[in-house]
């Protein structure tokens, strides 16, 4: 039996899928991404967790937090298990230097602040 998660260990998971999709295209061109099956299913899945956590986190917290796009993550989340037939590798990659690089640090410091030290 899998012991009880707090709402902590989701910034956890938040803040470590949120570094690792990050890791995994750093030095990447779009198309040497999109040629690379192993990395877009990696990021894929790091979507996957980003956005899940976010459905276990406390309301309050993100109400508190309204510079973190908690309904955008869950959507991509959605999208890429629901809609995985057709999710445009090239907007998911466009997007981790556009939003995810800029998020990183927000999500870090929310961590942080709730005694997360991820």
């Amino acid at each position: 039996m899998t012991a009880a998660r707090d709402y902590r260990d989701f910034l956890n998971d938040m803040v470590m899928a949120c570094r690792s999709i990050i890791r995994f295209a750093t030095g990447m061109t779009l198309d040497a991404y999109l040629a690379d099956e192993k990395t877009r299913y990696a990021v894929m899945r790091g979507y996957e967790i980003l956005g899940e956590a976010v459905r276990h986190l406390p309301e309050p917290l993100k109400l508190a937090n309204p510079d973190i796009p908690w309904t955008t993550l869950a959507a991509v989340r959605n999208r890429v298990v629901h809609g995985y037939f057709s999710v445009d590798d090239s907007i998911l990659f466009t997007t981790i230097d556009q939003d995810l690089k800029p998020l990183l640090p927000h999500l870090e410091a929310l961590a942080r602040a709730h005694g997360v030290a991820p």
